[in-house]
């Protein structure tokens, strides 16, 4: 369902419906290591900005993290009511952002698993939320065809962005970080 790069560029990591996470080398194209979860499918994951840490998404409500040298589970952050479809460390890799087919999104202390915080406003699944490169907004995109901005800080919708005509999956930030791009599908 997801592959990603690692900080260094030099692993990729991806995820799939056979419940597994898998962490590739990108110079022999061999695996590396192969991570279990209980779920039959794991619909996101990403690295930590130090690349000592994964999280994961799971169909069945939870995320998981994970410490990359030994391969083991090391925490699972639980308070969504349905599928998680997007995970992603905060630049600093102190909280962690989730989003939902329950549709809402939630932050998470990365440390203790805590919950921090959680947003609501999108009315249909929560395709994606992603943070801001500074860490201060995440932008978020859902099947009710908006684009949302939440500022975290103050942990309020700052915008809604309304103008699609069909359903957006994926939203990406551009290098000046102020800028974002959308996927959607017709």
């Amino acid at each position: 369902f997801a592959a990603r790069f690692s900080p260094d560029e030099n692993t990729i990591v991806s995820c799939s419906g056979d419940g597994t996470i898998r962490l590739w080398d990108i110079h022999t194209e061999n695996e590396v290591m192969k991570l279990e979860s209980d779920s039959n499918k794991i619909l996101d994951v990403n690295f930590s900005p130090d690349g000592k840490y994964i999280v994961s998404g799971l169909q069945d409500n939870t995320i998981q993290l994970w410490d990359v040298h030994s391969g083991i589970e090391i925490k699972q952050l639980l308070g969504h009511s349905r599928d998680i479809l997007s995970t992603q460390f905060s630049p600093d890799g102190k909280i962690v952002v989730s989003s939902s087919s329950d549709k809402t999104i939630s932050l998470w202390n990365s440390q203790s698993g805590e919950r921090l915080n959680q947003f609501e406003g999108h009315s249909d699944r929560v395709m994606c939320a992603k943070f801001s490169p500074n860490g201060k907004f995440i932008a978020s995109c859902s099947l009710d065809e908006t684009i949302r901005i939440w500022n975290i800080a103050i942990e309020i919708e700052w915008k809604i962005l309304k103008e699609h005509s069909h359903h957006v999956n994926d939203i990406k930030y551009f290098p000046d970080g102020q800028t974002i791009g959308r996927e959607y599908k017709y």
